[in-house]
Formats: C-alpha cells, structure tokens, sequence
C-alpha cells in the first residue's frame, strides 16, 4: 500500500523520537502481521517536518513492512511514484476539493 502524506502546512510539533518511535513501531508490526509492506511518500519542504521524516525513514530501513521516501520539492514526486502521471499540486488541489466537500 502506497501513502501519500502531505506535510507541507506542518509548523510546529509535540512529537518527540520516542513518539515517532512508537509509531513506527505499531505501523511496523501492524503490516508484519498481514505480510503486507506500507510505503509511505511523505512531503515534507520544510525543515521541522523533514528532520521528522527522515528520523521515520531511519526506522524504517530496519524493517521489511515499511518503506519510507521523503521529498522536499513537488516535482521530484513522479520520482517517488512512478505510476503518478500528475503534478504533486494536481494531486494536492484534487485532495483538498474532496476534503471541502467532505466537511460542507
């Protein structure tokens, strides 16, 4: 299962390692048990919201079930998701549509 997450509006955080600690490891053992990989493609352009991202991606790479890119520039996400033929902003105006009217 591919995810992507768009963190580009992240500016400020509680989490601390041990937080993205935890939660890497009940996603790791989450998808473990079903034999299944979670690929997270998370956007992250600034600072604070990378340095999280690759502190994940760091944990990740030490299991099989979940795979962590991160990217900082939209145009490098056809890079991330291959089978993506449209713009990250594309994608992103499109989920903020679905999420006006899923509110209204």
């Amino acid at each position: 299962m591919v995810i992507l997450v768009d963190l580009s509006e992240v500016s400020g955080t509680d989490m601390t390692f041990e937080h993205v600690n935890a939660t890497h490891g009940k996603l790791a053992r989450h998808y473990k048990t079903r034999g299944l990989l979670l690929h997270l493609v998370l956007y992250a352009p600034e600072d604070l919201a990378f340095g999280m991202t690759r502190i994940m991606q760091s944990l990740a790479a030490m299991t099989d079930h979940v795979k962590v890119d991160v990217f900082r520039d939209a145009n490098e996400l056809p890079s991330f998701l291959p089978d993506t033929k449209r713009a990250f902003t594309c994608i992103r105006a499109q989920a903020q549509r679905q999420l006006s009217a899923a509110t209204t």
